[in-house]
């Protein structure tokens, strides 16, 4: 599902990910120089994220903590890049944090689910008190575990819970993510929005040409329900 996320992302989107078990660390870049931050999500950066998710071993202990303070110390580290340099694309920017766990904390000793819940609701208020960033937090149980606090810290930070289950193809695990998103393009403002591909060759007739498309949306809910291209 994480995979499939990140193949999905258009290069106008920026990306990190975070392995993390006993310790957390940045997929996609060895080592442990300073700061970590996320990059803009090209072709040649997803494909090389698509490679080393899916080479991942996931095994031992789970520190949700440390894997939390890492993440939003990125998030920061981020924004801090792009205020330094002057590059918002919007007023607002959004920022969409997905969590996936299989299984329960256990690190470290003694923390409370009261407290990993605080935490997140701590760091997710203090990036949005650094200026118009919002913060969407999905979080994803994977399997049979006990949901209680990741539905818990769900509600706590106006967040989005969803149970994964084996049932479930990659690509549907995050559609309530890419739903969400997708929204403002089915406002009215967007009607006659089309998008226009680079040029490329014809597979049947070797000319070369573009291809246009546009979103449909039904219009008659509330929020539009996208339909298709």
């Amino acid at each position: 599902a994480v995979a499939s996320t990140v193949a999905t992302m258009s290069k106008n989107m920026s990306v990190a990910v975070i392995k993390f078990g006993e310790y957390p660390s940045m997929v996609g870049r060895p080592g442990s120089s300073q700061p970590f931050m996320w990059r803009r999500a090209d072709e040649n950066y997803k494909q090389q994220l698509i490679n080393d998710i899916n080479a991942i071993d996931v095994r031992g202990r789970s520190n949700w903590v440390a894997a939390f303070e890492f993440a939003f110390k990125l998030i920061r580290n981020s924004l801090l890049h792009i205020d330094s340099v002057g590059k918002h694309a919007c007023k607002l920017e959004n920022v969409a944090f997905l969590f996936f766990s299989d299984g329960d904390y256990n690190l470290p000793n003694g923390v409370t689910d009261q407290e990993i819940i605080d935490l997140v609701s701590s760091k997710v208020d203090q990036v949005e008190n650094m200026g118009d960033y919002h913060v969407h937090p999905f979080l994803y149980s994977v399997g049979d575990q006990d949901t209680t606090v990741t539905k818990d810290m769900s509600c706590a930070v106006d967040g989005y819970w969803t149970r994964v289950t084996s049932a479930m193809t990659p690509g549907n695990v995050t559609s309530g993510y890419e739903q969400y998103f997708s929204i403002p393009m089915g406002t009215e403002a967007f009607r006659n929005f089309t998008d226009w591909s680079q040029p490329y060759t014809f597979a049947t007739s070797g000319a070369l040409g573009y291809t246009v498309s546009s979103l449909v949306y039904n219009r008659d809910v509330a929020p539009p329900q996208f339909m298709g291209a």
